[in-house]
Parts: C-alpha cells; structure tokens; sequence
C-alpha cells in the first residue's frame, strides 16, 4: 500500500505555515465507522492548530521522546510517533483494520487516524490519533503499564503518589474477578495478543486504571439491614442486592420501592467481584517491531549491561506473547466460592 498522504496547507497564527497530510483516510474510517464516529466528530475533535501550538511549545523547551495530548471532548488522544512506527502501521493496517471490525471486544488501542505535520525545512512528525482507554467521568485511583518484564519495571514516584503511573514491580494488587470474567478476559487477552504477534509486534503493554468505589453511611446502613433482612427470609420486605455489569449497582427493597445507586457503571471495563472496584483496561503501544534495533538493544543490555535475559522487554515476539500473557492471568484472582471445578470423565 503506498504510504501517501492527501495534504493540507495548514496556517498558524504566529508558528509559520505547516503541511498537513492524512494518511489511508477510507481504512481509517472503516474503523471509525464500525465504532460509530462520525466524520464531523472525528474532525471537530481533531484541532491540528490547537495540537501545533503544543507540539512546537513542548519541542522548543527541548524535551525530547513522543508528545501526546488530549482532544477537547477527552474521546481521543493525539500522540506523536517514531517513523519507524508510522512504517509499521502502514504494514499491519490492512490486517489491523479487519481484526478491529471482526473482534469488538478487542482490547487493542483503536487508532482512528494518522497524520504527519511538516513546517518548511523541518523534518516530518507523524501523529496517530487513538483511543482513551481512561475515558470516563470515574475518578482513576491507581494506573499501571504492564509487560511482564521485571527489568527496570518500577517507578519510584508511584510509591510517593499512588495516581502516578506504575509499572510491573509497582503492582501489588489483583483484579478481583468472578471466574466468567477471568474466562473471558484472558480469552481475549490471548487472541489480542496472538494477533500482535503474527504481525511481529512486542513491547506492548496491559494499561489497567483501578477505580475504587466509596460507600456512604448510608450504603453501610442498607448493608447491615440487608444483613439482618436475609436471617429472616419470612419477611414480607425482604430486600434483594442486585448487581450487573450492565448498570447501576444498587440496592432495592421490595416493599418500599426504594432505589439508592452506588454509582454509575460505566459501559467499558469491568466491574469487580466484590463489586468494591472498577477496572480500565486496554493494550497499548502496539506498533514496536522485533526488528535489528531491538535486537541490538537486547544484545547490549545482557553483553554489555549484564542485565537479566528474562526479565527484559526486548524479547522476540513468541516469547514475549507468552510471557505477556502468563502476566495478566497472574494479576487477576477468583473468589473461592465462584471458582469452578472442572470434571474429566475418563471411560
């Protein structure tokens, strides 16, 4: 597929005249349509000056790596990328477009578009515009990047301010799942995960935001009624908990026709066990390929650093599906009493 872009003369007031090109626009909004964007919402979210304007700030202060920002509407992100990235979207796009459409519940990134920015005589940025995995009014308590490496995998302001974003070492609790979820999810998990490999990706991560839901007074007192309710099961105003991942949690009574809500469940992500947290989860940083680089980085990291083999991100793409995999099924626990015993009957 050529990688050719349609171009746009962009003027910003005060920053020089910029070209803009969109790249493989009708694949693009292929998964766009599937996803129920609109062309217009897509462009009115989409403010290449107002994204400019940052970019040149953040590049004149002489920082240096991806830049990323937040569109106005917090729907998606807008984040810088490496040509060599840019090149391998280009390659797996066609594959990576199909996939999206034939698996909703992936948990891939879903990238909408990508753009390059050049001002006259300087070098071409490319920018992809993606998904907010954390899209959501909830407060996100705890967030963490995870590959299932343990090389320089922590983050020591993590352990000042918990919001900072934590890696593997950091991450000391589980995801309290009931044993469908824990099916489902690593199903999922497990086909993401064989895809990016097939298209030689790794170094990708699990971005997982805990949310901890606060009970009231109130929501305690209903508890301890519903307790005292339950020994007595004659009683004609016997309350009943419900709960689904689907809506509000909340607790009703069936003589009063009271409804209190915990709080609004979000469409996206899971609800715990417990029903005490709430998890965001998608898999980012999809576009890194087991090419010579990465290759030579592993070889300086254990010839020259002597740092451990196993525990480095750099790893061929087989070996780091598995591990990546092994990973996610360890973070996840199952009530004991919600676990399900397995029955082989051999004849």
């Amino acid at each position: 597929m050529p990688f050719a872009g349609k171009k746009i003369a962009l003027p910003v007031p005060s920053s020089g005249d910029y070209e803009f090109k969109s790249y493989a626009p009708k694949l693009f909004q292929e998964i766009r349509q599937k996803l129920g964007i609109s062309h217009d919402s897509y462009r009115s979210a989409f403010e290449p000056e107002r994204f400019i304007r940052k970019l040149k700030s953040t590049f004149s202060e002489g920082k240096s790596g991806s830049f990323f920002c937040f569109s106005p509407c917090k729907n998606f992100i807008l984040k810088t990328i490496a040509n060599s990235e840019a090149a391998a979207l280009r390659d797996i796009l066609p594959t990576y477009v199909k996939y999206i459409k034939d698996n909703p519940k992936s948990l891939l990134i879903k990238i909408f578009g990508l753009h390059s920015l050049q001002e006259d005589g300087n070098p071409k940025t490319f920018v992809i515009v993606m998904s907010n995995c954390f899209n959501t009014s909830l407060k996100i308590h705890e967030k963490y990047d995870i590959k299932g490496s343990w090389v320089k995998r922590s983050v020591k302001k993590h352990e000042e301010d918990p919001s900072v974003l934590g890696k593997d070492q950091d991450l000391t609790r589980k995801m309290n799942l009931t044993d469908q979820q824990r099916q489902d999810l690593m199903s999922q998990v497990e086909a993401d995960a064989s895809f990016l490999e097939s298209q030689g990706i790794m170094d990708y991560s699990l971005l997982l935001g805990f949310h901890f839901f606060k009970k009231s007074q109130l929501e305690i007192q209903l508890e301890n009624q519903l307790e005292n309710r339950e020994r007595n099961v004659t009683s004609p105003d016997r309350a009943s908990y419900n709960s689904t991942t689907d809506g509000p949690l909340s607790f009703t009574s069936t003589g009063s026709k009271e409804l209190v809500t915990i709080s609004e469940i979000p469409e996206e992500g899971l609800l715990s066990a417990d029903k005490t947290e709430f998890y965001f989860i998608g898999m980012i940083d999809i576009l890194q390929r087991w090419d010579l680089i990465k290759k030579a980085e592993r070889a300086a990291k254990i010839y020259f650093l002597q740092e451990d083999p196993e525990g480095l991100s750099c790893q061929p793409v087989d070996i780091y599906r598995n591990r990546f995999v092994s990973k996610v099924r360890g973070i996840i626990e199952v009530p004991q009493n919600d676990k399900v015993d397995v029955v082989i009957d051999v004849q």
